[in-house]
């Protein structure tokens, strides 16, 4: 197996790795939703409901997108702004009794954390297991075809 096998085939796991709680997340947002809207409203954001639908279609569009290696590099972007704002707006355990104060310090950095995946992903793309990679040999292809055409 080559190093660019390898490297490919890596890229495929990090990214669904990191799509994979993307998805449980949306799916149990859609599944239970006034828990999650509930949440929402426990934690001071307006409109929790709205939020939660916003939130749900990102969190279910943004990983399926992330799994199929779809607009990877814009999307990774997106996924580690969502990844920062979430750890800020949900996690902040310097506001929280000492109680549940060390579950929200993980859950916070786990965020940050899953944020410097995301964007690891910008700048290295998605990888030859990809969508991003079988639309742009479809554009090369069309691109070989069409000056092809014009020579003869």
């Amino acid at each position: 197996m080559s190093s660019s096998s390898i490297r490919d085939a890596i890229l495929l796991v990090s990214r669904s790795l990191l799509a994979v709680i993307f998805v449980l997340m949306g799916w149990e947002k859609f599944t239970n939703f006034p828990e999650a809207s509930f949440f929402m409203c426990s934690i001071g954001i307006p409109l929790p409901s709205c939020f939660t639908t916003i939130a749900l279609i990102f969190e279910l569009g943004a990983g399926f997108l992330m799994l199929l290696g779809a607009f990877t590099s814009p999307v990774s972007f997106l996924m580690a702004a969502y990844s920062m704002a979430t750890a800020f707006l949900g996690h902040h355990y310097w506001n929280i009794s000492e109680a549940s104060q060390h579950d929200m310090f993980i859950q916070f950095y786990k965020n940050i954390s899953i944020a410097g995946g995301f964007l690891a992903l910008v700048v290295t793309g998605p990888g030859r297991f990809s969508l991003d990679t079988l639309m742009e040999r479809n554009r090369e292809n069309r691109s070989v075809s069409i000056i092809s055409e014009t020579n003869t």
